[in-house]
Formats: C-alpha cells, sequence, structure tokens
C-alpha cells in the first residue's frame, strides 16, 4: 500500500511541476507576443514617419529650386539663398548652376 502511495505521489507531483512549466512557457508566450506586436506598432509609425519625411523632403528641395530659379530672374533674392548655400548643396541643388529646364521647354 505505501508502494501505491509513493508511486501516485510521485506522479502528482510530476503533473503538477509540468503544470507550472505549462503554465510559466504561457505567460512567457504571451509575454513575447506582446513585445513582438508592441516592435510592429512602432515600426509602423516609423515607416508613417519615413514617409512624411520624404514627402516634406521633396516639397523643400522643390520651393528650394523654384526659389533657385527665381534667383536667376531677381537678383535681390540671391543674399538670401547665399545665406542658405550649404543647406541647397545638402538637398543636392548646386547654388548658382542653371536651373534644370523643365520638360515642354516651360
Amino acid at each position: 500500500m505505501s508502494r501505491q502511495f509513493s508511486v501516485t505521489s510521485a506522479l502528482m507531483a510530476l503533473l503538477a511541476v509540468s503544470v507550472a512549466m505549462s503554465a510559466g512557457l504561457c505567460v512567457y508566450y504571451l509575454s513575447a507576443l506582446h513585445t513582438a506586436r508592441l516592435a510592429q506598432y512602432r515600426a509602423q509609425r516609423l515607416q508613417s514617419e519615413v514617409v512624411i519625411a520624404n514627402r516634406n523632403r521633396a516639397v523643400i528641395q522643390s520651393l528650394a529650386a523654384e526659389a533657385m530659379d527665381y534667383g536667376k530672374r531677381n537678383a535681390a533674392i540671391e543674399p538670401v539663398l547665399s545665406r542658405y548655400t550649404p543647406l541647397l548643396q545638402q538637398l543636392g541643388l548646386k547654388p548658382g548652376a542653371p536651373a534644370p529646364t523643365r520638360p515642354g521647354g516651360r
């Protein structure tokens, strides 16, 4: 009788350890899933910010190109443009260079 009791106790203890480990792995999995979803959300936010930054850069580049083109027709803007020469060069524009011609001859 005592032998059967010790085997039953050992199996019950093994079952309790197994249930505890399963619960621990479940908590770990849920935590990892939450972390992955949070990382995905942050990546999506960052991607939208990159899209906005690229759009803003294109708008600024277009505005700067138009200002440089205007500077060829009106010399009064040259002091303003000369202050921002490093910024214009960062945008890929060369102050003092001929403005790129638009398709259609305009």
